[in-house]
C-alpha cells in the first residue's frame, strides 16, 4: 500500500479500476474499487468500513497477522465437536422415525 498526496485528480487516475484503502479525517477506513473521478470526489464500488490495514514494518506486519488469525476458532461440528452425543443420538433418531409411521 502506498499513500497519494497531494490527492487530485491526475494523482489517482492511475488507480481506477483497481482496489482502493481510503482513510476519512475522522480515521474510517473505505475499501473498494476507485470506478471513477469527478469535480464532486471519488466513486467507489463495494466500499467496506472499518477494513484492517497493516503496518508497513515486517516485524509488526507479522505480530498483526497472528492477532488477527487467532481472533476466532470456530468448528463445523458445534458444541462438543465430532464426539457430542446429542449429534449421533439426532443422528440415529432419523434412521429409526420411518419405522414407528410405517
Amino acid at each position: 500500500m502506498q499513500p497519494i498526496y497531494p490527492i487530485s485528480a491526475e494523482s489517482c487516475r492511475p488507480y481506477i479500476g483497481k482496489q482502493i484503502c481510503a482513510v476519512l479525517h475522522d480515521g474510517t477506513q473505505i475499501t473498494g474499487t476507485l470506478s471513477d473521478i469527478s469535480q464532486h470526489g471519488l466513486f467507489i464500488n463495494q466500499g467496506y468500513t472499518n477494513a484492517t490495514v497493516l503496518s508497513t514494518k515486517p516485524d509488526v506486519v507479522k505480530k498483526e497477522l497472528k492477532a488477527l488469525n487467532n481472533k476466532a476458532q470456530t468448528s463445523a461440528w458445534g458444541y462438543g465437536g465430532f464426539f457430542n452425543p446429542l449429534l449421533w443420538s439426532s443422528i440415529a433418531l432419523l434412521f429409526f422415525l420411518p419405522f414407528f409411521f410405517f
